[in-house]
């Protein structure tokens, strides 16, 4: 026990004050208070979660949002502003006979004489230049002169804000055009 330096009373470490005369206790132990003020208070630790967990969830958030937009397909309207062809291979239904895609979508190859059979030129590989064509919105002239290339003319190449088209023709290989990225 501890005496009151004023009064004389009896005092426990644990009084901070004499409760006679309110003088202060001077062996009064610091530990108690210490850890008063060291017990984190329960509301802060709620908060401390909370805000925890919020930001978790904003970090997930946007992570599958980049997955998303990184993965996703363009939309309709998007894949029409540029020149997909593979969006003309699939539609023309390209089967890989007549009509060949790049692995890497840069270009479409159509050969009307895949088997380079003397003095042929299959109309289905005409059709698909044709349709090729429409889809690039091309104008008809190119056909045509397409239509009156001769062997002799080598390759020809015909250059669009889009997409160069280039072709070449001999009788035993046939038309075979090459549709380019410009």
């Amino acid at each position: 026990m501890i005496k009151c330096s004023k009064c004389g009373k009896d005092l426990s470490s644990a009084e901070k004050f004499c409760p006679k005369c309110g003088s202060k206790n001077n062996e009064y132990s610091e530990d108690l208070e210490t850890l008063k003020r060291n017990v984190k208070n329960p509301r802060n630790i709620l908060k401390s979660k909370i805000l925890l967990i919020i930001g978790l969830v904003l970090i997930i958030a946007i992570i599958v949002v980049v997955i998303v937009l990184a993965t996703r397909e363009p939309d309709k309207e998007e894949e029409e502003e540029s020149i997909s062809f593979k969006r003309i291979y699939r539609k023309i239904d390209g089967d890989g006979y007549y009509v060949e895609l790049a692995s890497d979508n840069s270009y479409l190859k159509v050969d009307t004489n895949p088997l380079d059979l003397d003095d042929f030129s299959a109309s289905e590989g005409w059709n698909m230049i044709q349709s090729i064509n429409e889809e690039l919105d091309l104008p008809e002239s190119l056909e045509q002169k397409m239509g009156q290339t001769r062997s002799i003319d080598g390759r020809m190449s015909q250059e669009f804000d889009d997409v160069i088209v280039s072709w070449t023709y001999h009788p035993n290989s046939g038309l075979e055009v090459l549709y380019e990225m410009n």
